[in-house]
């Protein structure tokens, strides 16, 4: 008799804890829930509503291939026709592009060319001309506009939102990856179109009147080939943001009610 008495007092106190528990955690729950919606807003509104153009220029993306495509124009006009333009002309210059994203390789392939071993003192010096080189453009060195870092900046803030889901997080992360992609892609597109520049511009008046159509066409048919789009990205984000939560009764999906 006694057992079963202590087995009914534990079973009462038992439920009893678990019904307490519930109602004391079920406020935190409500509350944890109210700022992951906060929290998905803020990453809706990064993507919603805009097509590929609009998503481009959140990070400037226009300015910034103008920026890489001037690099090349530079390097062949000094090359070609030994000129320079001026400091506070360049599209690329830090305080429009004040970071870069620099390629190992070109690092290594850049020391190379600025210097050169002299077996009789044992020091490096600098070569001092460029006579004879054949032309060649190598884009190791990928200028970022000021705007891109800035916009970053700005996902960086809503990733950093510990209540945000992580397949949402995970989905922004390729975003940005993809971006990443998109501005990288005149690296390789510069390399291939930079072997044209002779036979399209001979003269100092070619060069001097150029215009790259030419190469936002390439770029835009590189990207197209290799998968690059931004508003397929985006579309993934936003499609798992809005299915995350159930829009009939604001459940965490898998605990929606089940319909008749």
């Amino acid at each position: 008799m006694q057992i079963i008495f202590w087995l009914a007092t534990s079973t009462v106190a038992a439920l009893g804890y678990m019904n307490a528990r519930k109602t004391i955690f079920q406020p935190l729950r409500t509350e944890i829930f109210k700022k992951q919606i906060e929290a998905l807003s803020s990453a809706l509104e990064l993507f919603v509503g805009k097509g590929e153009e609009e998503l481009a220029e959140d990070f400037d993306m226009r300015f910034g291939v103008r920026a890489n495509i001037y690099q090349m124009y530079d390097a062949y006009l000094k090359y070609a026709f030994k000129r320079k333009r001026p400091d506070d002309k360049l599209e690329y210059r830090p305080e429009l592009c004040p970071s870069a994203w620099v390629h190992e390789d070109y690092l290594k392939l850049d020391l190379e060319d600025k210097v050169e071993a002299t077996e009789e003192s044992g020091t490096r010096k600098k070569k001092t001309s460029e006579e004879g080189k054949p032309w060649e453009f190598r884009a190791g060195m990928i200028a970022v506009p000021r705007k891109y870092g800035e916009r970053e900046a700005e996902f960086r803030a809503v990733l950093d939102n510990p209540v945000l889901p992580v397949v949402v997080a995970d989905l922004i992360e390729q975003y940005l990856e993809t971006v990443r992609s998109y501005l990288g892609a005149v690296g390789p597109v510069l390399e291939e179109c930079s072997i044209e520049m002779p036979d399209r511009y001979p003269t100092l008046e070619d060069i001097l009147r150029a215009r790259f159509g030419w190469i936002d066409n390439r770029l835009a048919e590189y990207r197209c080939n290799n998968g690059i789009s931004l508003s397929d990205s985006a579309t993934a984000v936003v499609h798992e943001i809005r299915t995350y939560f159930d829009s009939d009764n604001l459940l965490p999906r898998g605990k929606s009610r089940k319909r008749k």
